[in-house]
């Protein structure tokens, strides 16, 4: 059983941590230092990457991969599946939702419980689009519309599911079931928006995926409408298809729903909405890439901006007459001279405030700070197409996993530092507790999230011993470090009991990885 600790050293201004980055034309994914140098490498898959890659709090590599040869494949942004990787490149799991009637893409959501939540185009034919109240001439013979998936991936089973064609009103047929005036139905999608038959016959074209534990609520962004949405996951799949899936809130666009004009539009053709994390500045409030539109004066900027919601019921608040709001932005990022990625691209606020920003066409990543100077960039040097989707930053704090493992067994728990370049060389040591984490200890200044007590004095002097494996010593040229613990001669009575772990850079003694726990069951 593998255990993953991944760790970054500090680096001011820049925020510290790692940053996942799945390039376009390459099946590798790999993890960034603040230096740019690749420090960890994931090569095993034979897909093409989908667009969105992500890590989980034990450090496995969740990545979209591609499906080709299917109706929907040719589109931009086309996935079919989702793969997970553990921190040694092993495949742990994978799901695949790809036939000629539906296809997963773009981007996916991990969820607290491990589910995974994931967009997937599902074909309609025209006579249940024009049945819903669509116009015939920009039906086509059918539209690829959107559904969310949430998946169990041990199971490989749909546990919830939402469909966009539950939630349409139209108001060009009073026989149907669905009429309504468009301006006083604003929790649900106009049928007949846009007005035009879509390209590839990609009605909505969602491209970002979001998820918030705390309100229970999934953000989804439609680039084709410049358009976000709120959707409430609160519900049974049944009550998903009813009211209970309408919008609880959109923003970028009220021209959809005949409340506004186009001066009162906020996004165009945007990417990558997220909510900011509770423990970042602007915590609560959303942010996203807007592209922009092509032409002469064509510019991105990164917006952010605070929902009108009511943290008592989770609900956002709208007049009898206007749009939702806001109508100004809390933060942007619109530097002179501009700059302007046409397409993917993404952005995330950072623990001390900075931005990270991925100008996806051009594979450019770049920090800034609150006021908007540069602090970190690197560009994807490749012949091939340099194109990346988005990417995410993580923290030491992030990987921090309890693990079962069975102490009989003679089994080998691996710890992995990636502590990056600006590391290389260093001394380390791996300690270890069996009372707990909390208050840990501080030495020369330097909290260590550990208890010291006789394990740790263990640890310290058996670190070269046949079952405490490389817990001292150097890491390598790009910081990295593997300590194992071999569990065939831990005693039995320390069964039922848990050992924490946590890595300390030495020379000089500056840096403590968060700690990792391994119960102990029989």
């Amino acid at each position: 059983m593998l255990i993953s600790l991944i760790l970054s050293a500090l680096a001011a201004p820049q925020q510290d941590g790692l940053i996942l980055v799945g390039p376009s034309s390459s099946t590798d994914t790999f993890l960034l230092d603040n230096n740019g140098a690749e420090v960890h490498t994931w090569t095993t898959s034979t897909y093409g990457p989908g667009q969105a890659s992500y890590l989980t709090e034990s450090g496995h590599l969740i990545r979209t991969v591609r499906v080709t040869g299917l109706p929907a494949s040719s589109i931009g942004g086309s996935g079919g599946g989702v793969e997970i990787y553990n921190y040694n490149d092993v495949l742990i799991s994978d799901f695949f939702y790809a036939t000629n009637d539906h296809l997963l893409h773009h981007d996916i959501a991990v969820m607290p419980n491990g589910n995974i939540l994931m967009i997937a185009w599902e074909k309609i034919l025209d006579v249940d689009l024009i049945a819903a109240g669509r116009d015939a001439g920009i039906s086509g013979p059918f539209l690829w519309s959107e559904s969310l998936l949430e998946v169990d991936m041990t199971t490989g089973s749909i546990v919830w599911e939402w469909h966009v064609i539950d939630h349409v009103v139209q108001d060009r047929d009073p026989a149907k079931p669905n009429y309504g005036v468009i301006a006083d139905n604003q929790t649900r999608l106009d049928v007949n928006q846009p007005t035009s038959l879509p390209a590839a016959s990609d009605w909505l074209h969602f491209n970002a995926i979001d998820y918030n534990a705390d309100l229970d609520q999934i953000a989804v962004s439609s680039r084709v409408l410049s358009e976000i949405f709120i959707i409430d996951h609160n519900t049974t799949t049944a009550q998903a298809a009813g009211v209970g899936g309408d919008f609880l809130y959109r923003w970028g666009n009220p021209e959809n729903y005949d409340r506004g004009t186009p001066a009162d539009r906020m996004l165009s053709g945007q990417h990558d909405i997220q909510w900011i994390a509770n423990d970042c500045p602007g915590a609560g409030n959303l942010i996203v890439f807007n592209n922009g539109r092509p032409g002469p004066s064509a510019a991105s900027t990164v917006d952010e901006f605070t929902p009108p919601l009511d943290p008592a019921t989770g609900t956002y608040t709208i007049g009898i007459t206007g749009s939702y709001g806001p109508t100004s932005l809390a933060w942007t990022y619109d530097p002179t001279p501009s700059f302007f990625g046409s397409h993917t691209s993404g952005c995330q606020r950072q623990p001390n405030g900075n931005t990270l920003i991925c100008n996806g066409p051009n594979g450019e990543l770049f920090e800034v700070d609150p006021v908007g100077n540069t602090v970190f960039n690197w560009s994807y040097s490749t012949t091939l197409n340099p194109g990346i989707f988005k990417v995410r930053r993580y923290q030491t704090s992030l990987f921090q996993d309890k693990n079962l493992f069975h102490a009989s067994t003679g089994d080998a728990v691996d710890f992995d530092l990636a502590a990056g370049s600006m590391n290389a060389g260093r001394p380390y040591i791996l300690v270890g507790t069996m009372s707990g984490t909390s208050p840990g200890t501080t030495v020369g200044g330097l909290h260590i999230p550990i208890n010291v007590d006789a394990f740790t004095n263990i640890t310290r002097s058996a670190a070269y011993s046949s079952f405490f494996l490389d817990f001292q010593g150097n890491l390598d040229l790009l910081g990295n470090a593997t300590a194992q613990l071999i569990t065939g001669p831990i005693p039995s009575g320390y069964v039922g009991r848990t050992m924490h772990f946590a890595y300390v850079l030495l020379s000089p003694l500056n840096y403590s990885s968060n700690a990792t726990g391994v119960d102990i069951v029989f």
